[in-house]
């Protein structure tokens, strides 16, 4: 029992695994928006770590066979990190076929995962930042074979270190190279690995290229890789989110001179504004999971030349109906409905998941959630509030919603939660 005002958390034989007892009741009707009760504990699952005080999920990817692979961090505390990677099988249970009993902890110095993705051979790629001895931060790549073990092709044995700055988002792109997106807050830096680990020399500055966006700066939170192999990132222009940004590259690394001025857009949405991930559409359009001081919960769609596209939602912004919320995550369904994860404010003070869907005209889909908007409660008796948010978002071969993100409940957990799709 963790405490009186809290519903008690119990092992499943499985330290990896901990049950939750969820808000929604027993009988209510599965529908689109709906937790998948088949998934874990009711729709749910809390993934804590053996022996380490707290672990956070950042992104979630989906094997072709539905297996979940998610990555964070396991927090040791006084502020030593190591790369945590979790793999649950379709229905929520850990693949003991994984690392551990379905888990990984990887020590390369003090480090932390923000992005993976899955090759078509099944290894998998991580992306993060490492400060080895208290150095200063460097991109991390490193890719682990299907079991979890370390790719010793990779690298140097499975581990990738390299550019200076702070990974963000990674793609694969359709030739097999890695992409990472980050840096520092100066500039957009971007960088292409081989599928060896090395940096591309045919890409940029010896596999890096980054764009200023003038004095005030910027960093990017995430980056796609389009069938033609252009690259494109988005964040935030300047040190305190001064507007949306977008950066396109041709695949040598050069700016592409056909999206918006000189490869660049910026596009300014209130006093504060930053985009934290985004998608490609099956026609190229660039959708965006943003935040601004005027529109909460926001999902802005681009055009291929870089303008914003009028034809979705308002002049190309569509929001959630909530009073306080940000979306962390995207991504985009077959038939073109986009979703998108976050958290949203609590009035009680704290912050739960949330999941926005939207038809592809931006209109919020009324078929998922009733009004196109989910917040769940997973710990709905616990006092104070529980920190509840969904920080990395896929969708699996069936159409269903799987979140991947944080509970801070003790002990803090990697958590993840799949919904029912249209």
């Amino acid at each position: 029992m963790i405490g009186h005002t809290r519903r008690p958390l119990f092992g499943s034989g499985v330290a990896i695994v901990l049950a939750l007892v969820l808000a929604a009741p027993a009988s209510a009707s599965p529908g689109p928006g709906k937790l998948d009760r088949t998934f874990g504990r009711r729709g749910a699952v809390l993934l804590a770590f053996p022996n380490e005080p707290a672990a956070y999920g950042y992104d979630v990817a989906i094997q072709p066979d539905g297996r979940i692979v998610v990555v964070g961090e396991v927090d040791h505390g006084n502020f030593r990190y190591d790369l945590a990677v979790a793999r649950l099988l379709p229905d929520g249970r850990p693949d003991a076929s994984f690392g551990s009993g379905g888990e990984v902890v990887t020590d390369v110095g003090d480090a932390y995962a923000r992005s993976v993705a899955i090759q078509p051979d099944g290894k998998i790629v991580v992306g993060g930042t490492t400060q080895l001895g208290g150095s200063s931060p460097r991109f991390l790549l490193v890719r682990y074979l299907p079991d979890g073990s370390l790719d010793p092709s990779f690298g140097d044995q499975g581990v990738s270190v390299s550019f200076f700055g702070y990974v963000e988002d990674i793609a694969v792109g359709p030739d097999g190279t890695i992409v990472a997106a980050g840096g520092s807050m100066s500039a957009f830096s971007v960088a292409r690995f081989l599928s060896d680990g090395s940096p591309d020399p045919g890409f940029g500055q010896g596999g890096e290229v980054t764009t200023p966006f003038g004095q005030a700066g910027g960093h990017p939170t995430s980056v796609i890789v389009q069938p033609d192999g252009s690259i494109v990132a988005g964040g935030w222009k300047g040190q305190y989110y001064q507007a949306f940004a977008l950066a396109r590259y041709l695949p040598d690394g050069t700016p592409d001179p056909t999206f918006g001025s000189k490869g660049v857009v910026v596009t300014k949405a209130g006093r504060i504004a930053g985009i934290q991930a985004i998608a490609l559409q099956s026609d190229g359009s660039i959708v965006c999971a943003a935040f601004s001081s005027i529109r909460v919960f926001t999902v802005v769609r681009y055009r291929l030349d870089g303008t914003l596209d009028a034809t979705f939602g308002r002049g190309g912004f569509a929001s959630a109906r909530m009073r306080s919320g940000e979306p962390t995550s995207i991504a985009v369904e077959p038939d073109g409905d986009i979703v998108a994860g976050g958290l949203i404010d609590d009035q009680a003070g704290g912050r739960r998941l949330a999941v926005a869907a939207f038809r592809p005209s931006g209109s919020r889909d009324p078929a998922f959630g009733g009004d196109g908007l989910v917040v769940t409660d997973l710990f709905p008796d616990a006092y104070p509030p529980i920190y509840q948010a969904a920080n990395g978002i896929a969708i699996d071969a069936d159409g269903r919603v799987v979140v991947a993100g944080e509970a801070h409940i003790s002990p803090d957990g990697m958590l993840v939660a799949r919904y029912l799709g249209a």
